[in-house]
């Protein structure tokens, strides 16, 4: 996604008590920037609630992140949507964004199959 640029680093956290964060990304080569990700794998249906947004939001700033991408496989609730508009430095990520931007991206994806298409080229036959 071009985070970061040429400097960026990254490094995966997720382990038991990490406080929420699953990853870091360092945007400078001395890592005086960084956004945290926090990413849920759940069924659809099963939303993220604004409490686990505002839990990840104090990790994040407990850290002195710049900011954090919280990622899920299903979707937030509407009061976790509303809390993030008034904190610009978190961003929330659905299933539905996530798959987009691994196609976008070519993250965890793969071409399963590639088609072909033409047109007839009408200055070939130009003669003039």
């Amino acid at each position: 996604m071009g985070y970061g640029g040429r400097e960026a680093d990254t490094e995966h956290l997720g382990q038991s008590h990490d406080g929420g964060l699953d990853g870091v990304i360092r945007q400078d080569a001395l890592g005086i920037e960084r956004i945290y990700v926090q990413a849920k794998r759940y069924a659809t249906g099963n939303n993220v609630s604004a409490a686990s947004v505002r839990e990840f939001l104090g990790a994040t700033t407990a850290m002195g992140a710049s900011g954090g991408v919280f990622i899920t496989t299903s979707d937030f609730t509407s009061e976790a949507r509303k809390f993030v508009e008034k904190s610009p430095k978190v961003i929330l990520m659905n299933g539905i964004d996530l798959g987009r931007n691994m196609v976008t991206y070519g993250v965890g994806v793969a071409d399963s199959q590639t088609i072909r298409i033409t047109d007839v080229d009408e200055n070939f036959f130009d003669t003039e």
